[in-house]
């Protein structure tokens, strides 16, 4: 269990943290290798996830100049959103959080037009979003995290956490000189032995107390 108490504000990562959308993105990757002829597999793919698709593209020395390939893959999986679900726990850690008065944000690498409707569907209202094209400067530049407290106009002293599954989001967090919380359950598992001192990490977002 981790006692959230003292903190101020919590911030999440959409994909594999709040949301499950593995075969979203399986489907629409399928589909840009057989319509761009990409030899690389999902599975090559799913490493790179957590960065915006152009860097994860450039990653895996595949070139898309207009953007082509960014574009039918995020068009796919918009239209295949019945297969995300949330992740077990978010509703119930959302509602301990604002009934506790405690601000809560989104800071995600998906775009803004995919992020949106995903929201609405499942009737997430966070405080803050900051989507992978909103600015110039994404995770794991700390800018993101810097841009939501100043909007929310958090202490600079105050206590915060970011909820994540990938070593970009760790990196993101201590450029951003918040704590870290691994979810063990996404897609890339715990996070890897090398690395050292180990963040906090949790198995369920049931194992997320906030109590006095």
């Amino acid at each position: 269990m981790i006692n959230i108490s003292n903190y101020k504000h919590i911030s999440f990562d959409l994909d594999g943290t709040i949301i499950d959308s593995t075969e979203a993105m399986r489907s629409a990757w399928n589909l840009v290798r057989v319509k761009f002829k990409i030899k690389n597999s999902f599975n090559e793919y799913l490493k790179s996830t957590g960065k915006p698709f152009a860097s994860i593209l450039k990653s895996m020395q595949i070139h898309d100049p207009l953007g082509d390939i960014e574009d039918a893959y995020f068009d796919a999986t918009s239209h295949n959103y019945e297969a995300i679900s949330l992740i077990d726990g978010v509703v119930d850690l959302v509602e301990k959080l604002e009934g506790s008065g405690l601000s809560w944000s989104i800071i995600t690498s998906k775009p803004r037009r995919n992020t949106i409707p995903l929201l609405d569907k499942f009737n997430l209202r966070p405080h803050y979003l900051v989507c992978g094209d909103d600015f110039q400067s994404v995770k794991p530049n700390p800018y993101p995290m810097r841009k939501v407290i100043k909007e929310l106009n958090i202490a600079s002293d105050a206590k915060i956490a970011y909820l994540g599954d990938t070593i970009s989001d760790f990196i993101f967090s201590i450029n951003a000189n918040v704590d870290y919380i691994h979810v063990n359950y996404g897609v890339h598992g715990p996070i890897g032995e090398k690395i050292f001192p180990k963040p906090m990490s949790i198995d369920s977002l049931r194992s997320i107390v906030l109590s006095e």
